[in-house]
Formats: C-alpha cells, structure tokens, sequence
C-alpha cells in the first residue's frame, strides 16, 4: 500500500466501502426476506390458529352454560341451545383440522385437536346419558306422583270406613269394639304419617340432589309393614284395600 499512488489509495479506500456496503445490504435484504417469511407464517398459520383457539374456548363456554342450566332445571330449551353450541364446536375443529392440514408449521396443532375431539365425543356422550336420565326421571317421576296419590286416597278411604264403623259401634253401645276401631284409626293415621315423610323426602332429595336423603326417604317404608299387619289381623279390617 505504500507504494501506491494516492488516487490508487483513494480508489481502493471507496472500492472496500462499497463492497461493505453491498455486504451489509446483502445481510439486510436477507434478513428482510427472512422477516417477510416468518411474518407469512405468522399470518397466515399462528394468528389464524390462535383465533380458532378462542373461537373453541368461548364456543365451549357457551356449551357449558346452558349444560349447566339444562342440569340444574332440566329446561329443555337449554338442552335445544346446548347442542346448537356443539354443533358450534364441531364447525370450530374442523377449521382447525383444514388449518393444521394447509400449515407446515402447526404440526403440534394436530395432537392437540385430536385430544379436543375425543374429549368432545366423550362430553357429547355424558350430555347424551344425562338427558336419557332426565327422560327417564320424568317418567319416574309421574309415576311417583300417581303412586302417592293412590297411597294416600287408600288411606283417607281406609279412615273413612273406620269412622263409619265407629259412629256405628258408639250408636249401638259397643264401647270394646270402638276402642278397638280407635286403635286402628290411630295407626293408620301413623301410615299416612310414614307417607308423608316418604314424600317429603323424596322431593327434598331431589331439590338437594341428595340420594343419601333419597335412602332415608326409602327406609321409611320399612316401619309401615308393622302396621299393616296388625290392620289385617283385626277384626275391623277392610280386606278390599291394599297398600303398593
């Protein structure tokens, strides 16, 4: 370099500036292309992915929701809007399924809606079950209903004869055979007691969903049998009436 000439110094001082400069911009534009490449991916896959994903989580919400309602009041018009939702969340995973499909970088994506689906089906499959359960309940429950009426339209016309027997024996001066017809006024008095608790019960194991209350509720009926049989025994029965 000292023996050039100071135009050739000067010459080659602006030749390495330029090649710097074409460097740098080499650098840059690959950089840019590199930025405009990942910018494409993450406009069109991750952004794209991430809208889907709160799409699913408020569609889920929403399921839920009126789930939640249809369980606690079994409405149908929840149940109705529940499924309305589900099918919400099936449009919602197979854009994701199209997405991930279309998407070199979403490889993971796929496990994930995989693991959605099947949980899915597996909610799909307990809604199902529970609104079974609520047909089947329904049905219980009117039988139930049915079932105490008759219970206790037996009873009230079991203590309609009985007083009717009673006003009798007190006419004609029967005081041993009254005190025997009070006796069994009493205890069927005590069955329609027994009844009543089985019913209520019943109802309040139901408002609590409380099947432990629903046992005792049950249990009731073990001590009415006692008083049945004694009923049968005497002498003022009514053979014609049965307790189911």
């Amino acid at each position: 370099m000292k023996n050039f000439s100071l135009g050739l110094k000067i010459a080659s001082g602006f030749a390495l500036l330029i090649i710097m400069a074409m460097a740098l911009g080499g650098v840059a534009i690959w950089n840019m292309g590199k930025v405009g490449t990942q910018s494409n991916i993450l406009a069109k896959e991750h952004v794209p992915g991430v809208r889907l994903a709160m799409e699913f989580n408020g569609a889920i919400n929403k399921v839920m929701y009126e789930m939640r309602g249809y369980g606690f009041t079994e409405e149908p018009s929840y149940y109705e809007k529940g499924q309305d939702k589900l099918k919400v969340v099936d449009v919602i995973l197979k854009k994701g399924s199209t997405l991930q499909a279309a998407s070199p970088h979403l490889k993971e994506m796929g496990n994930d809606i995989q693991a959605a689906v099947q949980a899915l089906d597996t909610y799909k499959s307990l809604v199902q079950q529970t609104f079974d359960l609520n047909v089947k309940l329904a049905v219980d429950r009117t039988t139930l209903y049915a079932s105490a009426a008759q219970y206790m339209d037996g009873s009230n016309a079991y203590i309609a004869g009985q007083n009717e027997k009673l006003i009798s024996a007190v006419n004609e001066g029967q005081g041993e055979n009254s005190k025997e017809i009070l006796v069994k006024i009493s205890k069927i008095n005590t069955i329609i007691d027994l009844g009543n608790e089985a019913r209520v019960g019943a109802f309040k194991a139901q408002a609590l969903r409380s099947p432990e209350i629903m046992k005792q509720a049950i249990m009731v009926f073990s001590k009415i049998p006692a008083f049945r049989l004694y009923l049968s025994r005497s002498r003022f029965s009514q053979p014609q009436f049965v307790w189911n």
